[in-house]
């Protein structure tokens, strides 16, 4: 990294590499080797006349090396790894956490998922303690297997807009207690300012999904619960049309240009919350080779891969829910009695895809994902495998609809 701004470059002075890496301090249970990886990547996405090599030192710390899809450089280059020491046995770290929504707003239920990693080789307990604006919000027990990272869920409501100051904290038997505390300031919004983008704006009324997207975010925030939405085309979207919006709905959009995607990859890096609804005409050549390429920035947006368009419609088997994950805010409230309501939902047309460094929230039958959702730099994106509208799925015309639109 050169200059004020922490650019990149490469270099073929190797002494100068050398007395950079001299300079350097080092750190515990810093480093975030996917991270640094496809910021190579990005680095090798030219052709070169000459050999490229990319050296890595690590100590092979395990919290350092992510499961999930590596990035890939577009040209073959060399690598070669080297370990600098062994990894540490004796130390709990709590190593990062994130937001299942990107922000929050008042009275909507969050997901806090914590990183927690265990070096030692046995199982060890421990307790998690989460402080909100100086005061005691939950205090819990952990067991943390042994050499193997553990992701904590911790359900997460604020009662009042505003900055809010978070403080977690392991506590535990270890070595090395200076990486046990994490902090995070999170912006709490009285309302939730959506931008819809209705790439079926010429559908007749009642034939495309923003049409159902639409009426139930309005009628979400007649209930009460502050969603404002406003609706534009494709080719509408601008900077300036995405100014004061903390969500984004990409309603069967067949493809974006590539400035266009650009000004979506910023928004949500930032901290804003991307939804994709595909629809059957989704250009799948844009979706996996573009948006989802693992040479765009963080590895691109799309959390994961299409592989086919899927057509159950005039037949007797349609595609229901079998699986869903009722601890996340979005189908949290489905727990209990509105469990079956889920169960009631079909698909006649649906996406199957392959997830890439990616939670599953619902399946269908045969395994096919029906909510994906991953990070992307302090935002959040979450695809649905079907466009809801009547002739790819019953959701739109049932009840569980605009309980779902309103997280």
């Amino acid at each position: 990294e050169t200059g004020a701004t922490g650019g990149l470059e490469l270099t073929e002075d190797l002494l100068r590499v050398a007395g950079e890496l001299e300079r350097r301090r080092p750190t515990f249970a810093a480093g975030d080797a996917h991270a640094a990886l496809r910021r190579a990547a990005e680095l090798f996405r030219e052709p070169a006349p000459r050999n490229r090599l990319l050296v890595i030192l690590s100590d092979l710390q395990a919290g350092d090396w992510r499961q999930g899809d590596w990035p890939q450089p577009v040209h073959p280059i060399s690598v070669a790894l080297v370990r600098l020491a062994p990894p540490p046995e004796d130390n709990l770290l709590a190593d990062r956490m994130t937001f299942s929504q990107g922000g929050a707003v008042v009275g909507q239920p969050n997901l806090l998922r914590v990183r927690l990693v265990n070096y030692r080789r046995e199982t060890v307990p421990a307790e998690l303690i989460l402080h909100v604006n100086g005061k005691e919000r939950l205090r819990r027990p952990v067991e943390l297997a042994g050499q193997s990272p553990h992701v904590e869920r911790i359900p997460l409501a604020f009662d009042r807009p505003g900055t809010q100051r978070l403080r977690l904290e392991l506590r535990g038997r270890d070595a090395l207690a200076a990486d046990n505390t994490l902090y995070a300031v999170v912006r709490v919004d009285p309302r939730l300012p959506a931008l819809l983008v209705d790439g079926r704006a010429d559908a007749e009324r009642g034939r495309s999904a923003a049409f159902y997207l639409r009426a139930a975010l309005r009628a979400v925030s007649t209930e009460g619960d502050a969603i404002q939405v406003d609706t534009i085309r494709p080719e509408e979207l601008t900077a300036a049309t995405l100014d004061g919006y903390r969500v984004v709905i990409l309603s069967e959009v067949t493809r974006l240009s590539v400035a266009r995607l650009e000004l979506i990859e910023k928004f949500v890096q930032a901290g804003g919350g991307l939804g994709i609804f595909l629809g059957e005409h989704a250009d799948r050549a844009f979706y996996n080779e573009v948006m989802g390429a693992p040479t765009r920035p963080l590895g691109g947006l799309l959390p994961a891969e299409l592989t086919a368009l899927l057509d159950t419609q005039g037949t007797a088997r349609p595609l229901h829910i079998v699986a869903a994950d009722l601890e996340h805010p979005i189908l949290q409230r489905f727990k209990g009695t509105l469990r079956s309501a889920l169960a009631g939902i079909t698909a006649y047309r649906a996406y199957a895809v392959q997830p890439r460094d990616a939670w599953v929230l619902a399946s269908l039958e045969r395994g096919l994902p029906l909510l994906v959702e991953r990070s992307y730099g302090a935002g959040r994106v979450l695809l649905c495998t079907v466009a809801p509208e009547p002739r790819c799925t019953n959701l739109p015309l049932r009840r569980t609809f605009v309980p779902l639109c309103s997280r």
